[in-house]
Parts: structure tokens; sequence; C-alpha cells
């Protein structure tokens, strides 16, 4: 009992000393050899630490250590006479050394620097300690290093080589507190770089220097609990560079020709791009992309006419106009690429084998005689071969790209009659090869007549208000065409003239063009099939749900609210699981996903990752029965708690975990933090999904009775068969 109780008494008295010691070594790094002395010497007079007698050894003579390191150091700089020292508020010729000072010779004279200048490395060299092996030298030389704190694995294989005085274990340990300690203060010290280059106003190319060093900070020291903390002091940060990045969001309209060509070009200054852009799509043929900035317009037909007013004008019958009132006012928030022609039969013939179109054979001509889902089946087989996602323009964003800043009747005049100069209308015979009319103020070319071009929307009535990046109507039964074609009367050459027709329809008037956004509203719609293996792919902007769908139905029946705030997606708690499900292409084996998630509230799972194992799916539970399980569900016909991967670990609320997972032909593989959960080989296991959670394939996430919050969703594919290491 008397030795349990000493032993007792000596680890408390070891605990308490370390405090101090911790300050003692702080004043060793300021080289405050003398103030780590007095702190030493008094605290040996301490009652309470007479039991740490060791430590306080080891403390006092690595003081000791460090003094004779210095004395050596100033020996050797004074025998360095008439060669060149570079100290970091000076430099010359040394002269000498004595007392702890050099003086060195300058071109303005003598002039003396504190010995204590001389960085950690050129000490270690006026040492003399640089080559030496003896233990001793050894020994200094890596107390050396650790108090500086740096090159610490240099002062790692210098220790052991030292003597096996008892102090050496000391210093070993706390070579081994400090460098796990490193990480965060590299860290810390990465982020406070960053603050002090963020502190002042700053443009887009200052924010463009602070965004690289974000994601490089991102990269080295995402893992450490100094990131992980961060949380709204990096959200506000990216949403200032975001906002110092954006292109503009132009408000005046209309505008003429010169002006839609100054937008342009300052709109690819910001974004760094060039304002046409040529797109390989294999075979020696590729597709021209314009730039369109953000902007507003008014779309649609001015109240100063109506329906009867234009069927007078123009022909045709009134209710062929009613679409286009009332006009109203529309913003296109973000820049985005549109195609300078539309599709051909060559860009076509690149992706699919066989050509629809009735006037064939001709590869500049428009490719024709086509629906609506093929036109957009289109947009999803070359997002798929060139890992962007590209689709049909919305019906505002082709009428603002049409309009090029204009107010009148045709995106060139009121003048029916130089249709011709412009377009192929009515008269035409056929389909004409693209590019042989004038393009518009933003350098489209055919945006009127030729074919028909399908946009997006189904097709709806115009609601009066400004709106935002409009989509049209959510449902219908027919979806639009714009621009009219080589068939039409040149009426339906209008900028604002809209052509209602079922899905399915087509004939030799029909065609399309495509689109694709720059910059941050592009990330999360890559499809991740096609990404190179390494390469991590955001799933997730920070500002909307793009990419992702509301789990609906069945087990998410009565789900919670999901919305996206300060750079978080979150799913709260509802009478049933909250979920979401991406509507990406994802990889089905040899793929990684990460992301970091939160228990905001509540006590059971938060975050389940329901994902694809080849042919099935599975389900990886995080903090689930309970609030502390960690496992998979439904393996070889067993529920996650009850089957051999199941593990407790506790999670804190209202603080960020970071969840890896990889999924390989070999095996299933999990890490919370840095510290590996799952390690299931796929061979001999069954791995299966309960029909409740249909809804999350092919890869979804869900909490369950818990407020969770999700931020950094990303994957990558691995090369095959390969693992990579976070």
């Amino acid at each position: 009992m008397e030795r349990a109780k000493a032993a007792a008494a000596k680890a408390a008295a070891i605990a308490g000393y370390e405090r101090e010691s911790d300050k003692v070594w702080a004043l060793l790094k300021s080289r405050q050899y003398d103030e780590a002395g007095k702190l030493v010497a008094e605290s040996s007079k301490r009652e309470e630490f007479k039991a740490a007698d060791a430590c306080l050894k080891a403390d006092a003579e690595a003081i000791a250590l460090l003094r004779d390191l210095w004395a050596a150091a100033e020996a050797g700089v004074a025998n360095s006479k008439g060669q060149r020292l570079v100290l970091a508020s000076a430099s010359g010729t040394i002269e000498g050394a004595k007392d702890g000072v050099i003086t060195l010779w300058t071109a303005d004279g003598g002039i003396e620097c504190k010995l204590f200048l001389l960085a950690a490395k050129q000490a270690i060299q006026y040492a003399g300690l640089k080559d030496k092996a003896d233990p001793r030298s050894k020994l200094m030389a890596g107390v050396f290093l650790l108090a500086e704190g740096v090159s610490l694995d240099e002062a790692r294989d210098a220790l052991p080589k030292a003597s096996e005085d008892p102090s050496v274990a000391a210093y070993k340990a706390r070579l081994q507190k400090l460098r796990r300690g490193a990480p965060e203060a590299d860290a810390k010290a990465a982020w406070l770089h960053i603050q002090d280059e963020a502190k002042a106003k700053f443009g887009p190319v200052a924010a463009k220097r602070v965004a690289d060093l974000l994601a490089d900070f991102e990269k080295k020291h995402g893992d450490t609990r100094f990131y992980k903390g961060l949380g709204d002091q990096l959200t506000e940060l990216n949403e200032r560079i975001a906002k110092s990045t954006a292109p503009t969001v132009y408000i005046k309209w209309p505008f003429d020709e010169a002006e839609a060509m100054r937008r342009q070009k300052a709109t690819a200054e910001t974004l760094g791009v060039r304002v046409e852009q040529d797109i390989d799509l294999g075979g020696g043929v590729k597709m021209t992309f314009v730039l369109i900035p953000a902007g507003e317009f008014l779309m649609g037909s001015p109240p100063t006419t109506s329906p009867e007013k234009l069927a007078l004008g123009y022909g045709g019958n009134p209710g062929e106009y009613e679409g286009e009132f009332p006009q109203h006012r529309v913003q296109i928030s973000w820049p985005f690429w549109i195609g300078k022609f539309v599709v051909t039969q060559e860009q076509w013939m690149a992706l699919f084998p066989t050509n629809p179109s009735a006037n064939k054979d001709k590869p500049k001509n428009p490719v024709e005689n086509l629906d609506w889902n093929q036109a957009s089946g289109f947009a999803k087989v070359l997002s798929e071969k060139l890992g962007r996602t590209f689709r049909l323009p919305s019906e505002a964003e082709w009428e603002y790209a049409c309009r090029a800043g204009t107010a009148t009747e045709f995106y060139f005049g009121n003048d029916a009659a130089k249709v011709s100069d412009f377009g192929w209308a009515s008269g035409a015979g056929s389909t004409k090869p693209v590019g042989q009319k004038k393009p518009n103020a933003w350098g489209i070319s055919d945006m009127a007549g030729n074919v028909w071009e399908w946009v997006e929307d189904w097709y709806g009535k115009y609601e009066s208000g400004t709106q935002t990046d409009p989509k049209g109507a959510p449902a219908g039964g027919v979806r639009l065409l714009r621009g009219g074609s080589w068939y039409s009367p040149p009426w339906h050459l209008r900028s604002a003239y809209r052509c209602p027709h079922a899905t399915g329809d087509r004939n030799s008037t029909f065609d399309f063009r495509v689109v694709f956004a720059p910059g941050p509203q592009e990330a999360p719609k890559v499809a991740a099939e096609d990404v190179k293996a390494g390469k991590w792919v955001s799933l997730f902007d920070g500002k909307t749900l793009d990419g992702w769908k509301v789990a609906e139905g069945g087990e998410f029946g009565g789900h919670g609210r999901v919305g996206v705030e300060n750079g978080r997606i979150c799913l709260e708690t509802g009478n049933q699981p909250t979920g979401i499900v991406t509507t990406l292409t994802v990889p089905t084996v040899d793929y990684e996903i990460s992301l970091d998630a939160m228990r905001v509230a509540g006590n059971d799972d938060l975050c389940i990752i329901v994902f694809p194992v080849g042919t099935t799916y599975c389900r990886l539970q995080v903090g689930g029965w309970g609030g502390r399980v960690v496992c998979l569900d439904e393996v070889d016909g067993r529920r996650g708690v009850d089957n051999l991967t199941a593990r407790q670990m506790d999670f804190e609320r209202r603080r960020w975990y970071r969840v890896r997972l990889q999924v390989t032909q070999a095996s299933i593989e999990a890490w919370i933090d840095q510290e590996k959960v799952i390690d299931m080989k796929r061979a001999g296991h069954q791995f299966a999904l309960r029909g409740a959670y249909a809804a999350l394939t092919p890869l979804g996430i869900q909490s369950a009775t818990t407020y969770a919050a999700l931020r950094d969703l990303k994957l990558r594919r691995l090369g095959q068969g390969r693992q990579h290491a976070e």
C-alpha cells in the first residue's frame, strides 16, 4: 500500500512539473537561458516537485548543454575571422566574437550583432557539432534542435546516439510530444500567414493568391484538429474570396456591340479564360464555345405591344404570341459557355454511330431530326466523355445569349427585311452549313434561323417580377424550341418567339446547342466516372445542392429540412431519417469518398453513407445504434451492430469528423480522422442493402434522429486495385 502511495505521489509530482517544464522549454526556444535556469532552480525548491527530481535534473542538464553549445559557437565564430557571415538582420565579414556579441565589418563600417542571431544550423556549424559523432556532441546537438523546435527528424536521429544518461529518456519523451504537436503548430503558423495575406481588401489577383494558399493549407493541414476547428473562419474567408473573384453581374441593359465585347473581355480576365475556346471531341472534330457574361435583361415581348398587334404586324394568330407575355426582368447570375454554332453532323457522329438527319452526309450542316431526349442525351454523353457537365441551355439563357444586349424584335434590330443577312428562313430549302451568316454581338452564329433549337425547360406561362436563373415550369407535357428555322416565316426568328413541342417530337428543322458553366458552379457537376485516377472531384460547391437531391418516400417520407447554410449541408431532424442522394454518375469500385460530418444536435447517427460495391450496395454507419457504433450494415446478412465490423467510439456534438471511405476490388476500408475503423476484405463476404434505403442509391448520405451537418464532400477514383494514402 505504501509503495502504491509513493508511486502515485511521484506520478502526481511529475505531472505537476510537466507544466513548469513546458515553460522552461518555451524559454529555451526563445533562447532565454538565464530565465529558464531561474525557473528550474525555483521549481527544485518546491516541495510538490521533490519526486520529479529526474525531470528537474534533465532540464538543468539541458540548460547547461545549451550554454556550452553557445560558448563553442562563439569560439567557432571568433576563429572564423575574415569569413563572410549572413544573419537575419545583417551581413558582413567576421571581425571577432566575445561575450555574446559578434563584430562584423560592412561597407558602412563595423557593426555589432548578438550571437543569438545565428540560425540553429549556423550555431551547430560554428560549435563544431555538425560532423562530430561522440555521444556528448550528439546529445548537445539533439537537445539544441529539440529546444529550437526545428529539424525534429535530425533531433530524433541524434538522441539515440547520445549517452545512456537517464536525462536522454526525458528528452526523447519531449521530442515525441513535440512531434505529435508539430502538425498542429505548423497548421497554426500557416493559417496566421494566410490571415496576414487576407487582412487588406483584395481584388481578383490577391484573392486568387489567397485561394491558392488556402488550397495548399487544406492539402497539407486538412487532417489537423486546428484546421477542423476553424469552421466559420474558413467559410467567411472563402466567401470573401468568392466575392472578390466572382465575375461582375451586369445590371445595365440594353447595351451595344462594343459594350457586349467589353463585358466578355472583362469576364474572361476575371475567370482567367479566353472569350472563345475549342473543345476537342477526337478525330479532328472540335466544338467552339463563346463566353457569355453574367447580367440582367428583359425577357419576352414588351408591354408596348400585344399578341394582337404582333399577329397584325407579322401574321399568324394572336394565340401563338401569348406565351411571350408578360415581359419580366431576369438575372443570369453566373457566366456560362454556349456553343458558337448549333451541333453539327460531324460533332454528333463523334459521339454516336448513326446520323439521324434528313439532310444527311453534310458534316458542317446542323444535325437535325432530333427530339428533346436525343438532344439532352447528347449533352449527357458529352459530359461523360469530357468529365465536365454539359446541358441544354435554359430558355432564359438562350434568349439572353441571343439578344446580346438588344431590346429589339430581332437581335439585329426591328427590320424583318434584314433576316437574310443574319439567318436562314423560309425559302432556304434545307439546312445550310453553320456560320455562314452574320453573328450577334457576342459572336454567336445562327441564333436566328437554319434550325430550331431545343432548350432545357418545360413550357409554362411567364410570371411577372424579377427572377434569377429561372428554369421554367417544374413539369409539363411539352418542351420548348427557340430561334426559328430554314422553313420558318421571319417572325419565328424573333428573339422572344417561343415554340412549344412535345418531348418526343422531331423533324428536319429541330437541332440544339449545348452550354456549360465555368468556375465554381462547375465543380459539383463533374461526372465522377471519367475523372483521372487520383484526382479529387468536389461533390459540393458550398452554396447549393447542385448534383444532389433530397431522398424522398418510404423510409424518408417524414424527413427533416435539407438546406445549405454557411458552406455546409444541413440535414435537420424529422419524423423519419433525412438524406440526400447524388444525381451524378459514380464509380462502383476502386474509388474513395471523403467528407466532414458533424452531429449538431441529437444522439444518433451523425453520418450514414450508402455506397456502391460492384453490383450491389452497402451502408457505413458512423455513430449509430445509440450514438457510438461504427460499422458496415448488412454484411453476410447480419445487421451492423451484430457483425464483425462493429466497434464503439465517442462522438462529440458540434465537432467536425473527417470520414474517409475506400472501396477497391479487394476490400472496404474506412477512417475517421486518422484512425482506421473498418478493414473488411471483400472475398468470402456478401454485402447488401435493405430495401428501405434504396432511395439513397447510387450514392447517398443520411442522418437518423439527429441534426447533422456535412461539408467538403469529394470523390476520387483509385488506380485499379490500389489504395491511396490521405
